[in-house]
């Protein structure tokens, strides 16, 4: 349960749009369309957090844009939709660590201004959650792997926010200009990811759908 949110924050309580803003990035993106079911699922007291978390993450993540051109919001919604869908009961903490996962991996807010705003049980989820940029003569794709097997580990609720994530991302695989990069990507989830939904129903006939799919790109050749 969500026991911090700093409303003293440089940002204010709203991050720096407008109510006008929010309700137009609501609108726009399916956040709007989540509202009443969070609204039902959610305590009441937790409203005003999740509320806090989306503006905030949308203003950080500012202009950035999906491989189809969509606002990248539209995958902070699409992260909470899938985990509404595939938790019983998702707690509100569980709901603000899906908007704010990409946060720090994407855009310049810091590990330090999360738990300052949302408390260390956040922060500690989203690092989780983060892929750190890789050393010099680290390969990009050991970072990743080793990101992706700590995972293993983690909360039960964390790796349903990772599967959340992923299955957002890759619904949209063929929108990658580069076959290599599909191929890749395909197989990293495979590799790695479908084995977390093994605990999870949901989210396991959700990737099971998605292999069959897309599994033209098992016989791709970049």
């Amino acid at each position: 349960m969500l026991t911090h949110m700093s409303s003293d924050h440089p940002d204010g309580p709203l991050g720096q749009h407008t109510p006008a803003q929010v309700r137009y990035l609501a609108r726009s993106t399916g956040w709007g369309d989540l509202l009443p079911e969070l609204t039902t699922r959610m305590p009441a007291a937790a409203l005003p957090t999740l509320d806090d978390a989306w503006a905030y993450a949308c203003y950080h993540h500012g202009p950035q844009v999906r491989r189809d051109g969509r606002p990248f919001a539209t995958h902070l919604a699409e992260t909470v939709e899938f985990l509404l869908a595939g938790s019983p009961s998702p707690d509100p903490t569980a709901i603000v660590v899906a908007l704010l996962h990409d946060l720090v991996e994407d855009t310049p807010v810091s590990l330090a201004s999360i738990r300052q705003r949302y408390g260390l049980t956040v922060a500690t989820a989203v690092a989780n959650l983060t892929i750190v940029p890789a050393m010099p003569g680290t390969p990009r794709e050991a970072v990743r792997a080793a990101a992706f097997r700590r995972l293993r580990v983690a909360p039960a609720w964390v790796r349903q926010i990772k599967l959340s994530d992923r299955l957002s991302t890759v619904q949209r695989i063929d929108c990658h200009p580069q076959l290599a990069k599909q191929v890749q990507r395909y197989h990293e989830t495979l590799t790695y990811v479908v084995p977390l939904a093994a605990p999870f129903p949901w989210y396991a006939a959700q990737f099971a759908l998605w292999r069959d799919a897309f599994r033209y790109l098992e016989r791709a050749q970049p």
